[in-house]
């Protein structure tokens, strides 16, 4: 079943107003007093290795009080091209989920040049198994594990919960997660062939099976789709697209449309007018209706030394 939300807090503000404030959202460059700072209660650990090499690194985003917790695996956007763990956005968007109760991964992950379609998803997938072995130290079970990702790291969420081969190399399936979270993500139509991308999955003849849409399944996870209603980059057809095809073919999906809300707006939202797209509650409602076990441990340190199993 499909539940398609559009949010309209504002329904009775002109259409040009709702524009204004998404493209102000979207020019979020500057960040307001601390907003690089984790939220009170928050403990971030950063550059923990997942794998070797220098782009196999992640940031831990955890609150300070033991508890029972849903982890959240992020992927940054860029493009498959530009980007990082530590950009802003995604610095506000884990330490809001943190705040709300998440044990928050952000990972980064081999751009292109140095990789090409699917080096990406297969240190994604690398990044889900060392959540896996690593989950009760962090203060969650192996079972309450959701990938999620903004833009191009939408994409790769959704390939990993979508596309079994992927996680199938760690030893895994789309199964073993609880669910899966894409924000602004591009899922259907041409776009590995469009100019800005073409090199990413230059050599990959077959289109279909770049697309997540072209696997969608009853046996996926739950899927949660967020997208802004303005959004010039990737335009809302993606999110409502991949959603029915997954709720025709059997799957769990909610998607949810902030009006005024644009690419980069729906994550900065969050601490400039967080009524517009409350990204982060919605996250965080999603993962506890899916009601997988978690433990209750109080989390460790560093753990710059957990690369292996």
């Amino acid at each position: 079943m499909v539940m398609l939300r559009c949010m309209l807090p504002w329904r009775r503000l002109p259409r040009l107003l709702l524009l204004a404030l998404g493209l102000v959202l979207d020019a979020c460059g500057v960040p307001s007093a601390g907003g690089n700072q984790p939220a009170a209660g928050v403990v971030v650990e950063r550059d923990v290795p997942y794998a070797e090499g220098p782009r196999h690194q992640l940031d831990l985003y955890r609150p300070e009080a033991a508890g029972r917790r849903p982890l959240i695996l992020f992927f940054h956007g860029g493009f498959w091209q530009m980007g990082g763990k530590d950009s802003l956005e995604n610095q506000v968007l884990a330490s809001g989920l943190a705040s709300r109760g998440a044990v928050v991964l952000v990972a980064n992950y081999r751009l292109y040049p140095e990789t090409r379609f699917p080096g990406f998803l297969e240190d994604a997938a690398a990044a889900v198994a060392w959540a896996r072995r690593n989950a009760e130290r962090l203060g969650a079970a192996p079972e309450g594990i959701f990938v999620a990702g903004h833009s191009a790291g939408a994409y790769i969420a959704m390939m990993l919960a979508l596309d079994g081969q992927w996680l199938a190399g760690q030893g895994l399936r789309p199964r073993d997660l609880a669910g899966a979270i894409g924000i602004a993500g591009p899922y259907l139509g041409d776009f590995p062939r469009h100019w800005t991308v073409r090199g990413v999955f230059a050599g990959q003849p077959d289109l279909a099976a770049l697309l997540p849409g072209s696997f969608a399944t009853a046996a996926a996870p739950p899927l949660l789709l967020l997208g802004g209603g303005i959004d010039a980059v990737v335009e809302a057809r993606h999110l409502q697209g991949l959603a029915e095809r997954v709720a025709g073919a059997g799957g769990r999906v909610e998607a949810h449309v902030y009006p005024g809300v644009g690419h980069l707006g729906i994550l900065m939202s969050l601490p400039w007018l967080p009524a517009m797209a409350p990204v982060a509650e919605d996250i965080m409602r999603f993962a506890l209706r899916q009601g997988r076990p978690q433990v209750a441990s109080q989390p460790p340190g560093i753990l710059q030394a957990a690369v292996g199993p």
